[in-house]
């Protein structure tokens, strides 16, 4: 059947970029041993007429990591493993996984049960668990930073 494009108006996107409306397209097929072509559907997109910079990927990654952290390290964990360098959860990164998973219920239970602004206890403990969970975050995310220079090293050798 027919499927109606929506197109852009002139002028509305940056300097230096195209509009790829959204639509079907074929993926895979090509090579030997390759699975047959599938149908597929992308929405539309913006596209960069020039290559991204080191640069400004980094600085895209600094913003998106102020807005959606997760998604901001796992656009930089998965070059790094496609690149061969090891960047699966650390030990840290576990620990903090689960000492996450148990401070929130405890937190929220201590909020509900014993209000902070009536009960000074459950003030300072409510405050002493968030402060441990911000400490033990940071510190899961040091063997990540850590990797990051080796990432550029080797995209820029590529």
């Amino acid at each position: 059947g027919e499927q109606a494009i929506s197109l852009l108006r002139s002028g509305s996107l940056a300097e230096g970029f195209v509009y790829v409306p959204a639509g079907p397209f074929l993926s895979g097929g090509r090579g030997v041993g390759a699975a047959a072509p599938v149908e597929l559907w992308a929405d539309a997109f913006a596209l960069a007429t020039l290559p991204v910079s080191t640069r400004e990927y980094l600085d895209f990654l600094n913003d998106l990591h102020q807005h959606r952290p997760d998604e901001a390290w796992e656009r930089v964990r998965a070059p790094a493993e496609s690149a061969g360098i090891e960047f699966g959860a650390s030990w840290t990164g576990k620990a903090k996984m689960v000492l996450q998973a148990t401070v929130i219920p405890i937190v929220l239970a201590l909020v509900a049960a014993f209000p902070p602004g009536t009960h000074a206890w459950s003030a300072s403990i409510i405050h002493t668990l968030i402060w441990i969970t911000v400490i033990a975050t940071v510190v899961s995310g040091l063997p990540y930073a850590a990797a990051i220079p080796k990432l550029m090293r080797q995209k820029e050798r590529s």
